[in-house]
């Protein structure tokens, strides 16, 4: 296994890309293969964020609220994940039936609300504090206390859920969100039923971002706005976009690029926005598969020198 060849530093490191792949899985089923533009991304990991925070954590003191539950960590995270199923399907039935850069605007709008309401809802989220004090994940009486433990559990959760999305994208309602996001209206002709097969895209999406929330404020041990604010959707939709939307297999750049990027980016100071305002300019335009789009040109081009046999 690999924590055997890396210090703690990598093993820390690896364990947050294994839970961007969770993440980014779920944001190109519904984005990538559905051409949905979302940009809430954190909005829908803090439900799963939060609720393993607020229900797992004992210490009230430590939570800033009332009363603290000390509830099993897997209680938690079953409850964020369906708070964010919930979630996706009534707001989704309202707002996908908007379309583009109007979707964007209402998933912005989702982002700013959610993220108002964490700072201010004191009570029960800790407001800008945040929630503090969470215990390390477990099942039962397997309790994931070390990197080494939980870099497992977030892999073997993230390939996981890479396998389901795999498979599913290459099933019948995969066709169906690859129908609709090449033209809505002849998917619809053929008898796809557009809205239902976008809020069910939606509604998988909301539960991986639930689950990478969820494990996320166990290994962290803290749940703030931070962690699920604005800026940490634009990063998911920017490292989707590199990676490539337009298949299953570029979450494994995608997630390392979310990790890396903004710290490669941090040499050009002051300049920053304007170089992940140029990457959003250049990478649609000229690069449109990103750069899993990239190598499959390029293995393409090299296929045609490499001669077949017999």
């Amino acid at each position: 296994m690999l924590f055997f060849v890396l210090d703690t530093y990598y093993l820390n490191v690896m364990t947050l890309v294994g839970l961007y792949v969770i993440t980014l899985t779920g944001f190109i089923i519904f984005s990538g293969y559905t051409g949905q533009v979302l940009l809430c991304q954190g909005t829908l990991m803090a439900f799963g964020g939060y609720s393993a925070a607020i229900l797992s954590s004992k210490d009230p003191v430590a939570r800033e609220v009332a009363v603290g539950y000390g509830l099993p960590p897997i209680v938690g995270m079953v409850v964020g994940v369906l708070l964010a199923i919930a979630f996706t399907y009534v707001i989704g039935r309202i707002i996908l039936r908007l379309r583009l850069w109007y979707l964007a605007l209402a998933t912005i709008a989702i982002a700013v609300i959610s993220e108002a309401v964490l700072d201010g809802w004191v009570e029960v989220t800790g407001g800008t504090t945040g929630v503090i004090g969470i215990p390390p994940f477990s099942l039962g009486g397997l309790v994931f206390d070390s990197v080494e433990s939980f870099y497992i559990l977030a892999w073997v959760v993230a390939l996981g859920g890479w396998v389901f999305a795999h498979h599913l994208v290459n099933s019948r309602p995969g066709r169906a969100f690859g129908a609709i996001s090449r033209d809505e209206v002849a998917a619809s002709t053929l008898g796809i039923d557009v809205t239902k097969y976008k809020v069910q895209a939606f509604m998988l999406c909301g539960a991986y971002a639930a689950v990478s929330g969820g494990l996320y404020v166990h290994f962290i041990g803290s749940a703030s706005p931070g962690a699920f604010n604005l800026l940490v959707s634009f990063r998911i939709l920017m490292a989707a976009i590199l990676g490539g939307l337009g298949t299953i297999y570029s979450v494994f750049l995608s997630a390392p690029l979310m990790k890396f990027l903004p710290d490669m980016l941090a040499a050009f100071g002051d300049y920053k926005p304007i170089i992940f305002g140029l990457f959003f300019i250049i990478i649609p335009m000229y690069f449109a598969g990103g750069i899993t789009g990239i190598i499959t040109t390029i293995r393409r081009k090299l296929s045609k020198f490499i001669p077949t046999r017999g």
